[in-house]
């Protein structure tokens, strides 16, 4: 598998950008024709993404959610998009655009670890395309630079509340999950110089 050659002035299809996908070592996402390549993850992203994965994967073995992780593509239909959470839970029966099952369609619980690169389009653009989503309810940012993990839940159709914790010692509800977080094993193998 090689990076592939794009070429910023084409349009691509959906079905060339899973092609793409499917070829290449980079990871990246789907914005109405355009294909945009994603930042590679750091060692404090990769252990914040496996422990918490395994965190709630773990809390979720008896209950009605399944994780997907960041091979699962999620389909944005209104905004033309495929992305790449780090970590999708879907509380139902799972759906999908697709016969090959690529292309997830109804997330309830959406996970990102945000860098300095990823936080500002984590917190904007892509917040805004999940919100499009009628099956998304709760949004769940963990900040790899720092101890700092915020949780988006949909009280209803205009309001969404925020849980935040900054502290190692703090934690979080997942409302979705019912299962409070703590920050402690979020970050159990990444510390943090002052």
């Amino acid at each position: 598998m090689t990076a592939p050659q794009l070429d910023p002035k084409r349009k691509y299809t959906p079905e060339e950008y899973f092609d793409i996908l499917a070829h290449s070592e980079e990871r990246c996402e789907y914005h109405d024709g355009e294909i945009r390549m994603m930042a590679g993850g750091t060692d404090s992203h990769s252990k914040i993404k496996t422990d918490t994965a395994r965190i709630l994967g773990n809390s979720t073995l008896d209950g009605p959610c399944e994780p997907y992780d960041s091979d699962m593509a999620v389909a944005i239909p209104r905004w033309n998009s495929y992305v790449l959470p780090d970590l999708s839970f879907v509380c139902e029966e799972a759906e999908f655009g697709d016969d090959a099952h690529r292309r997830l369609l109804n997330p309830a619980l959406l996970i990102e670890v945000i860098s300095e690169t990823s936080g500002d389009y984590d917190r904007g653009e892509k917040f805004q395309k999940y919100r499009s989503l009628d099956s998304f309810r709760e949004y769940m940012l963990i900040d790899s630079r720092r101890y700092a993990v915020e949780c988006w839940y949909k009280e209803d159709e205009k309001l969404w509340r925020m849980d935040s914790a900054f502290t190692r010692d703090g934690s979080v509800y997942l409302h979705t999950l019912k299962v409070d977080l703590p920050l402690a094993e979020v970050y159990r193998r990444v510390v943090f110089e002052n």
